[in-house]
């Protein structure tokens, strides 16, 4: 069972790190639009999520854990899981209410 667990984990750690370097992609090919048409600083702070995301899919992974990494992991799966319910189920909200007000 523990062997089981190390590998779901491990494999777990293999997606997190494919889907955060997408993000991380997708990100910077939109900072650096915004760069060349408004000409202004592509924010780097954006990137802190999918780098700590990295990093913590590939502590899964590697199967190293510390209290510090611990705090990252947890930190960036929190972060993660925030962002990801926000655009699945608050977005599609707020876009009825302006809608209504729109009407109104």
């Amino acid at each position: 069972m523990k062997d089981k667990m190390a590998k779901i984990i491990k494999g777990f750690g293999f997606v997190y790190i494919f889907l955060n370097c997408v993000a991380f992609i997708v990100m910077f090919i939109f900072a650096m639009h915004a760069k060349m048409k408004t000409n202004m600083g592509p924010g780097f702070l954006v990137f802190i999520l999918p780098v700590t995301g990295i990093f913590s899919g590939y502590w899964m992974k590697i199967s190293k854990y510390g209290w510090w990494r611990l705090v990252i992991i947890i930190s960036s799966l929190a972060l993660s899981s925030a962002i990801i319910f926000t655009a699945i189920f608050i977005a599609p909200e707020m876009e009825q209410i302006k809608q209504k007000k729109s009407l109104d």
